[in-house]
């Protein structure tokens, strides 16, 4: 270690990493903001250094890149062989594209610019993206590329300039991540140029741009600054608008623990200090790199959520690698036997082989001609839901920039020759309009559903789902619609919520219909028929069917027994026997669901079929109903299938 070596740095390293680890396995929702300290820390310590050796008259770029190489190529580009060998044993073929597209940008530290193009960091489709975690890596790589060339131009007109330089840029990349929060949230939250600011805060502790805080006040300071970093990544979540203002706390946090500490020895540095702490700052890197594929690989072959015991299994498998990666990979390049060898050679090699992997799974279109044509089938599945939602006209999404408007009229629109039934609710009533409007063309489907939006009159989200259920209510007091159909994604404490809302909607329709809630699965349905079909075994979509919505579904038939007026639709009974093997795919085959949930096309035209089927529409059904059972219903479209065939 230097003279200048802050073991409070590794400390802060190691609560970084560690809250990151734990997002990633979903036991602490806003340990994300883990990567934005990164920044903050990696900004100080390499302005530090780079305008202490240009003090000292010996600064060369090529020697700075060089460390840079060392430090982190070894590992990573090891972290990428070995995911690709997993990869390759666990993914399938357009899932291995994908893999291997990222792999090259990844080889060329862009991956971030990759991943901006996609559904956003914390879409549900990242789950199976095994080099995700690069992007913050490409934005560093970025930053150590630029930043030393714009200090040695501005070092030659003095400190001042310097200083002045990264004040500027700071105060640039900051005004780009708030206009981009808006313009494009996926660019604000990957790329350079919006993050960039969370490293010149940084930089400029570094350059001893920020005055010293006052000797009484430090200790304070350090403990506040603590105290709310990790409230933060406690309370964070991913429905936040991140990074942008909210990004400013974190970093501001972890500034003040840097420098808090600058000039004298707090409390809390002394903590961050201890050698537990230091040893996971040590590994953090190693960590940070390792701990996500192996959440991924095990996901994506478990096919299942993760218990708390496997969640804790994985972080000590994360931890026994990190440490491997970094006795055996790290240090030998770093201070070892290999600390002389030529970095930017072993960097060549390891790009060379990354891209080579690259390029067999492209290709190969991710080595297809391994896998059955069925298999394939179901792998390649995609849906796009947004016509079939109607999405911005009349199913809204509260992330999106019409948030704030009810839905469109059209969607509302009556029609005197027909009955008029208003689909309420979220998402979970959003995909049963096509379905529901091509089974029924003498009923006229309304719709009034927003993403997140449970159609209570209680709800979580005070300043859209709440305006948005006041508004379908007064819509209903306006005008007589014959049928309101409510559908979400029920859980146990829907139902006090649910009866309360019933009570308000009794007057305003003649019928009130309650759709239960769908079988849902632990990974994306198309993905469990694929490795079913691999495997030549049903068992791996059954035991992935979320088994709690078979009680949650009993749960509200019980509940809506008795109101008068009220119809309860089970379409847990409609797809699934009694043993619970349900329906899976349409007559074509394909899957009824495209991800954990939601139905297809195909899907909402299956269930609408089996409510005709059951008369579950008719005025003279019964108040609760509970189809007949399923015969069968797995992942084959062979006919006799009972009730559940269309």
């Amino acid at each position: 270690m230097g003279k200048d070596y802050r073991p409070d740095i590794d400390g802060l390293r190691a609560i970084a990493v560690v809250i990151v680890v734990l997002h990633h396995t979903r036991l602490l929702q806003g340990g994300f903001i883990g990567v934005d300290a990164f920044f903050v820390i990696s900004g100080f310590l390499i302005t530090r250094i780079i305008l202490e050796e240009i003090g000292q008259g010996r600064f060369r770029l090529a020697t700075f890149y060089r460390r840079r190489a060392q430090r982190l190529f070894p590992a990573l580009f090891s972290m990428m062989a070995v995911s690709t060998l997993a990869a390759v044993c666990i993914l399938f073929p357009n899932e291995l594209v994908d893999f291997g597209t990222s792999l090259a940008y990844a080889t060329f530290f862009v991956a971030n610019v990759h991943f901006s193009s996609g559904d956003g960091y914390f879409a549900d489709a990242t789950d199976i993206v095994p080099l995700l975690h690069t992007w913050s890596l490409s934005v560093e790589e970025q930053y150590y590329l630029i930043f030393p060339l714009i200090v040695l131009l501005a070092s030659k007109r003095g400190a001042s300039a310097v200083r002045i330089t990264i004040a500027a840029l700071l105060f640039l990349s900051f005004g780009v991540s708030l206009f981009l929060m808006s313009a494009d949230p996926s660019a604000a939250f990957y790329l350079f140029p919006p993050r960039a600011w969370e490293l010149l805060v940084g930089c400029a502790l570094g350059a001893r741009m920020v005055p010293a805080i006052p000797l009484p006040y430090r200790e304070t300071a350090a403990a506040i600054a603590l105290a709310a970093f990790l409230l933060c990544a406690a309370t964070y979540d991913k429905d936040m608008q991140f990074p942008g203002w909210t990004a400013l706390v974190p970093c501001a946090a972890a500034a003040i623990l840097i420098h808090s500490a600058s000039f004298s020895t707090t409390r809390i540095a002394s903590v961050l200090s201890t050698q537990p702490l230091v040893y996971l700052g040590l590994i953090s890197y190693s960590l940070y790199l390792w701990h996500w594929p192996i959440i991924v690989f095990y996901k994506a072959a478990a096919g299942h959520h993760l218990s708390g015991l496997e969640k804790f299994l994985l972080i000590g498998a994360s931890l026994a690698a990190a440490h491997l990666s970094w006795r055996f990979i790290e240090r030998p390049f770093r201070q070892g036997s290999l600390k002389t060898a030529n970095a930017f050679s072993y960097s060549a090699i390891g790009a060379a082989t990354s891209c080579a992997l690259a390029a067999m799974l492209l290709s190969t279109n991710g080595l297809a001609s391994l896998y059955s044509e069925k298999t394939r089938r179901f792998a390649e599945f995609t849906y796009d839901y947004h016509d079939a939602y109607r999405s911005g006209v009349c199913f809204k999404n509260k992330k999106k920039e019409d948030a704030r408007r009810h839905v469109d009229q059209a969607c509302l629109a009556l029609d005197p020759a027909r009955p008029d039934f208003l689909i309420l609710g979220d998402s979970h009533a959003a995909h049963y309009w096509a379905g529901f409007a091509r089974e029924f063309p003498e009923i006229n489907f309304l719709q009034a559903t927003a993403g997140g939006c449970k159609p209570t009159l209680r709800s979580e989200d005070i300043n859209f789902c709440r305006e948005f259920m006041d508004q379908s209510i007064q819509f209903l007091k306006r005008v007589k619609v014959d049928a309101v159909i409510l559908s979400a994604r029920w859980n146990a404490e829907s139902i006090t919520e649910l009866e309360e809302t019933l009570i308000e909607l009794a007057p305003l329709s003649p019928m009130t219909v309650v759709v239960g809630p769908i079988v849902a699965y632990h990974d994306h349905l198309p993905r469990l028929l694929a490795r079913a079909a691999y495997l030549d075994n049903m068992e791996v979509v059954k035991s992935a069917r979320n088994g709690n919505l078979r009680l949650v579904d009993v749960a509200l038939a019980d509940a809506l027994k008795p109101m008068k007026g009220i119809r309860y639709i089970s379409v847990i009974d409609l797809l699934c026997d009694a043993s619970y093997d349900c329906a899976t795919v349409d007559k074509q085959g394909l899957p009824l669901q495209f991800d954990t949930a939601h139905l297809t096309d195909g899907g909402a035209a299956y269930i609408a079929h089996e409510i005709r089927t059951h008369r579950l529409f008719d005025v003279a059904s019964p108040t609760v109903v509970t189809a007949a059972p399923c015969s069968a219903g797995m992942m084959d479209s062979k006919p006799g299938r009972g009730p559940c065939q269309p």
